[in-house]
């Protein structure tokens, strides 16, 4: 068995329905699992290709973190579990993080649950001795204007990520992180008023002079599920083009 055969193991994609999360999502199933992903619209029918979303050969349910008890109501049918991504994230761009209910509102998305679904699924992952990512972002090393919550939230993840991994290591499971830089995402064009001025802006700055395309986070999130990264545990991996070396 290669390292990237994933013939045999489930993996599952917290907000694998578009952008990098679904990236990842195909990887798996490329390389062999079986690949599950949730998303917050009813049927995975309602993704389309321009969601920056392909949901051939993926398993789908829907989950909408936004409800406290969403989670814990899931009826998800996992017995065990070989690799687990938290991948989902709320981003406002207009200053509305700035309200105090809104600011709790993505925290709650952004960190508590994330928190949520480690907690929730390590019983599944220890058996088989699996892995956890959670995505990040570049945003928790480099503030972003106007996103507090998301600024904030991000970087706490960091923690999250080194304070699991102290603890889940004990019975087996791996946790690292992925930091990503600017990836033309659904949730970047949708959200941002100008998205497109913002990229000619920001590529400038990066030493690569693009953005990533969501499938190159796809390689580093399944290495760091891999027998490759086993002796990895606790640290966040930064892919950003070299973005984070410029002032």
């Amino acid at each position: 068995m290669t390292p990237f055969d994933y013939s045999g193991k489930q993996a599952l994609v917290i907000g694998g329905s578009t952008g990098i999360g679904n990236a990842i999502a195909q990887m798996f199933r490329q390389c062999g699992a079986s690949s599950h992903v949730t998303g917050t619209r009813t049927h995975a029918s309602d993704y389309s290709p321009s969601d920056l979303s392909n949901m051939e050969g993926l398993s789908y349910s829907q989950l909408d973190l936004s409800h406290p008890d969403a989670l814990s109501q899931w009826d998800h049918g996992f017995e065990a579990l070989d690799a687990l991504v938290i991948c989902h994230a709320l981003s406002l761009f207009n200053g509305e993080e700035f309200e105090a209910d809104v600011f709790r509102n993505v925290v709650e998305i952004n960190l508590n649950s994330v928190f949520d679904c480690a907690q929730r699924f390590k019983p599944m992952l220890a058996p088989t001795k699996g892995s956890i990512v959670i995505v990040s972002s570049l945003a928790a090393y480099r503030t972003i204007p106007m996103q507090p919550a998301y600024t904030a939230s991000k970087s706490a993840l960091l923690g999250l990520v080194r304070a699991l991994s102290m603890a889940y290591v004990k019975e087996g499971v791996r946790v690292n992180g992925l930091a990503p830089g600017l990836v033309e995402t659904k949730m970047g064009k949708a959200g941002h008023p100008d998205f497109s001025e913002l990229v000619k802006k920001t590529v400038r700055r990066i030493p690569a002079r693009r953005t990533a395309d969501p499938s190159e986070m796809a390689g580093p999130a399944l290495f760091l599920c891999s027998p490759l990264a086993s002796y990895i545990i606790g640290q966040t991996l930064v892919v950003d083009g070299g973005m984070s070396l410029t002032s």
